[in-house]
C-alpha cells in the first residue's frame, strides 16, 4: 500500500509542476501584451534610410571644427548650446532636439537660434530628470552640420 501511495503523489507533482509551468506562462503573456513598447521614433525606416546623411554632416562637423559645446547650468537650470564662431548667427538654420531615449512623449524639437554670443539655452525646469540627448542638425549656406550629445539632468 506504501508503493503505490508514492506512486500517485509523483503522478501529482508532475502535473503540478507542468500546470505551473502553464500558469506561469500565460502570466508572462498577458503581461507582455499589457506593456507599453515604445520606438525610438515612429519613422524609424525613414531615418534609418537618411542615415548615411547624418554620417556625412557629422563628418563635416569634425572636419569644420564646428563641435558645438552643450553643458546643463544647474545654477540656472538651463541647457546651453555653444557654436562655433566661425559663422554670424543669423546664418544659421535648422532643428535642436532634446530627444529622451527612456520616454518619447518627453522629446522637444526647437529651431537653432544662437544669440549674438552664439549661444542658445533652453530653460530645463520643465524637463524630467535623468539622461537626455541633444541632437542639433543646422546649416549655414550650403554646410550642413550635425551633431549629438548627451547630458544628464539631476
Amino acid at each position: 500500500m506504501t508503493k503505490e501511495a508514492g506512486k500517485s503523489q509523483w503522478g501529482l507533482a508532475v502535473y503540478a509542476l507542468y500546470g505551473g509551468f502553464v500558469v506561469f506562462v500565460l502570466a508572462m503573456v498577458v503581461f507582455a501584451s499589457f506593456n507599453d513598447i515604445q520606438l525610438v521614433t515612429p519613422d524609424y525606416y525613414q531615418q534609418e534610410l537618411a542615415y548615411q546623411e547624418r554620417i556625412d554632416r557629422s563628418r563635416l562637423t569634425i572636419e569644420r571644427q564646428a563641435i558645438p559645446g552643450v553643458v546643463y547650468e544647474s545654477e540656472n537650470n538651463r541647457i546651453t548650446v555653444s557654436f562655433a564662431d566661425t559663422w554670424p548667427p543669423d546664418q544659421y538654420e535648422g532643428t535642436l532636439a532634446l530627444f529622451r531615449p527612456s520616454d518619447a512623449a518627453l522629446d522637444i524639437t526647437l529651431p537653432v537660434r544662437p544669440d549674438s554670443v552664439l549661444h542658445q539655452s533652453v530653460g530645463a525646469a520643465g524637463l524630467a530628470r535623468g539622461l537626455w540627448r541633444v541632437q542639433i542638425t543646422w546649416n549655414v549656406g550650403e554646410l550642413a552640420f550635425y551633431s549629438e550629445q548627451t547630458v544628464y539632468l539631476p
